[in-house]
């Protein structure tokens, strides 16, 4: 075979270099190799290297021409401790996706319309706290902690959270912009304290009755005490509760 034309001396010093032979087969194999490796690195270092600087750019380890069968010093495994470092990086990496793993799978219980309703923003700053993790997400994936293809699943469920989301912070905004929705929503919360206010004087009223009531005739005093503040307190909650509903809604609330 002929040899390499000069104008490739760069693979061809590379490759013989690298294998210590010149055998007509093991530098086709090489020259092929090099040039695509040469190629890559071009676009992505942009810079003028040696042939086996450039390929460690594009592909982060030495270039080594390897024959099946025989085994060279450059392709040396990691050590134990190599490796438990790097399992411990990646340990570390994840934690730090906890919060995120957090929001998928908690989005749908927790980011419900009573969510978006008492947030301070229409959106409740959801949208943000997605794109957030889909950057660590990207950010562990580039640092080649994908093996098993497990931060590719969680950015998919993560745009399932963002579509699900979506019709619920559209349904938030459309109410926040609606005095009727608004009207209705706010009337629903006083109503809500109101009933609330009086099931509490109930059960204070009802523990009241009961202790009275004591059949070995002794009567606990601070029992009565604590359950007679009960009653006062809800009294007042329940005056506030109706003036302010009537107030919105030009009616007394009913509790049902």
């Amino acid at each position: 075979m002929a040899p390499f034309d000069r104008d490739t001396s760069e693979c061809e010093v590379a490759c013989q270099k690298a294998a210590g032979r010149s055998d007509d087969n093991q530098a086709v194999a090489c020259h092929s190799r090099c040039w695509t490796e040469l190629m890559n690195a071009d676009v992505i270092t942009k810079k003028k290297a040696s042939p086996p600087e450039r390929v460690h750019q594009a592909i982060g380890q030495p270039f080594t021409i390897q024959v099946p069968g025989e085994h060279h010093e450059g392709d040396n495994e990691p050590t134990p401790t190599q490796k438990a470092q790097a399992d411990s990086e990646i340990r570390d990496a994840r934690m730090q996706l906890r919060p995120c793993l957090d929001l998928i799978e908690g989005a749908s219980a927790s980011f419900d319309a009573d969510f978006f309703a008492r947030a301070k923003s229409a959106d409740g700053d959801v949208p943000a706290r997605i794109e957030r993790c889909r950057v660590l997400l990207n950010q562990g994936r580039n640092a080649l902690l994908d093996k098993d293809g497990s931060l590719q699943d969680l950015l998919q469920s993560l745009d399932k959270v963002q579509a699900e989301m979506a019709p619920r912070i559209a349904e938030e905004v459309a109410c926040r912009a609606s005095q009727k929705c608004t009207t209705a929503r706010n009337a629903k919360a006083i109503a809500e304290r109101l009933c609330a206010a009086r099931e509490r004087r109930a059960e204070a009223l009802a523990g009241i009755a009961h202790e009275r009531a004591n059949p070995s005739g002794v009567v606990d005093l601070a029992i009565l005490h604590a359950l007679g503040v009960d009653v006062q307190d809800a009294d007042e909650e329940i005056a506030n509760a109706s003036a302010e509903y009537l107030s919105l809604m030009h009616r007394p609330a009913v509790c049902k």
